[in-house]
């Protein structure tokens, strides 16, 4: 089976011109297509419309499980929440190429009838359906991809020489992975590149970059290859690039990309007589097209981000723990057999890339678990809960109070009322400090009620808006308050325990 259903070069020419043409639509139209890099993977797999509704697929059940589901239970925002997606769109792109059938398509036989494009490219278009909405993400993407299939189609209809030559057979050179199993690395990388950003401050290039790295492992020179090319990217970028031009977020991102994208392809295209064969042997990545194009941009863009020595200590300390891990994952399925001593590099890079979450997983099931009663729950939450429950009611403003009497005309003594502990307007009670207690809390009264006088009229005028916004505080406040729930059932069971004791 073939990776693609075109030349590695048409490939590369979608890469790169879809970084291109997704940078033009943002410009120009604020629009975003789940990442730069996706256009180009959706353009190529055209030909293939089931590959591109697996992808649509995947990303709307990663966007309906995170935003629908484990929000509900968990509080996720900004990389943590996008880590999360990407185990999700990664393990149901897994579960895809574990159980969907094989059958023909085109001039391809038995390839996988229903999988999606990529690992992380499902994530990245569900990461933006929750910025920017599901419909209007997925015209974005759809329409970038058609941009950059335009000229791929017109090659073909005018029989342009090489562009209907497949690309290379998989199975290409020694990788430490074995490729059914890339997709356990990817996962695992994912999760070693959250965890080394968390509590190192680290970046190993993005979530792919360990895993891709970690295959490489295998030829060494490959992975100095791609190091090299990271690095000259980072200064060409850092150097010259950003002296001339405006570069930051996604257009440092996309200059990153394009020129990592160039050096990689032009050492492809001039290898052979640049270098000896040997040498060039080990520059072509064959079957992974992609791969000499975009993990350099990968690396290089986490260098500028922290520094080419915390880049090198992140990779190495994802990919020392993705590889053996795999290897572990493997042999448990197969039932082979694995040295120990990689057995033991698994668990010893585990506690250390995953330090601070063993040791807060540890000390959370130390605690004896808490009897969580109604009265304890409301004891805990009523005092966060009524202030936004005040802001929720619809307050009318209070009437004017009348004018105060003086204290010669109608003196009631304190003795007389047994009401509240604030004595109506009109009622001057004998003791002076309760006097202006009473004024105190009138006034008070007064002025919060005034405050809410700007707010009742916009109300009034806006009736409909105003009931979505209760509508929406008053979800905001469930959910906070269940958060505040499940979040505080554990961190009180230690001392409710002693309180029933004793």
């Amino acid at each position: 089976m073939h990776d693609y259903l075109f030349s590695s070069e048409i490939v590369r020419f979608a890469f790169v011109f879809g970084i291109v043409v997704s940078m033009m639509l943002y410009e120009r139209l604020h629009l975003t297509t789940g990442s730069i890099v996706v256009p180009g993977y959706i353009a190529i797999f055209l030909v293939y419309p089931l590959v591109v509704a697996a992808t649509f697929v995947n990303a709307l059940l990663s966007y309906w499980l995170v935003n629908k589901v484990v929000r509900k239970r968990f509080m996720l925002y900004g990389r943590t929440k996008f880590t999360v997606m990407a185990l999700i769109s990664i393990s149901v792109q897994g579960l895809m190429l574990k159980l969907t059938p094989h059958g023909k398509w085109l001039w391809e036989g038995e390839i996988p009838l229903f999988v999606g494009a990529g690992y992380v490219v499902p994530a990245l278009i569900a990461h933006d359906m929750g910025r920017q909405g599901v419909v209007r993400t997925c015209k974005a993407v759809l329409l970038a991809g058609l941009i950059v299939a335009t000229p791929i189609a017109v090659a073909l209809l005018v029989d342009m020489q090489g562009v209907n030559d497949l690309a290379p057979l998989t199975g290409f050179g020694t990788m430490s992975i074995v490729s059914r199993w890339v997709p356990v690395a990817v996962l695992l990388s994912a999760l070693a590149s959250w965890a080394v950003t968390t509590n190192y401050g680290l970046k190993s290039g993005g979530f792919v970059g360990a895993a891709y790295i970690g295959m490489f492992m295998g030829d060494p020179y490959q992975v100095a290859a791609a190091l090299v090319v990271a690095f000259t990217t980072f200064l060409v970028v850092r150097g010259v690039l950003m002296r001339w031009l405006i570069l930051f977020g996604r257009r440092k991102f996309a200059a990153m990309l394009l020129t990592s994208s160039l050096i990689s392809w032009s050492l492809l295209w001039t290898g052979t007589r640049l270098f000896s064969a040997t040498v060039t042997s080990h520059l072509d990545l064959a079957s992974l097209a992609l791969t000499p194009l975009f993990v350099p941009g990968l690396l290089a863009n986490d260098m500028d981000r922290t520094s080419p020595p915390k880049l090198v200590l992140g990779v190495a300390m994802a990919a020392g723990f993705v590889v053996p891990t795999t290897w572990w994952v493997q042999s448990l399925v197969e039932h082979r057999p694995l040295p120990l001593a990689w057995r033991l590099v698994s668990v010893i890079m585990a506690i250390v890339v995953f330090r601070r979450q063993i040791v807060a997983l540890g000390a959370r099931a130390a605690r004896p678990r808490v009897r969580w009663t109604p009265a304890v729950r409301h004891r805990l939450l009523r005092p966060l809960g009524q202030p936004l429950r005040v802001v929720l009611a619809r307050r009318r403003p209070l009437p004017a109070p009348p004018p105060m009497r003086s204290a010669s005309a109608h003196v009631v003594p304190a003795s007389a009322y047994t009401g509240p502990d604030v004595a109506p307007v009109g009622f001057v009670p004998d003791d002076p400090l309760a006097a202006a207690a009473a004024q105190a809390g009138r006034d008070a009264e007064e002025m919060f009620s005034w405050s809410f006088d700007g707010l009742d009229a916009w109300m009034r005028q806006h009736t409909q808006l105003a009931a979505e916004a209760r509508s929406w505080l008053q979800s905001q406040l469930h959910d906070l308050e269940h958060d505040l729930e499940h979040d505080l059932e554990h961190d009180l069971e230690h001392d409710l325990d002693r309180v029933e004791a004793g």
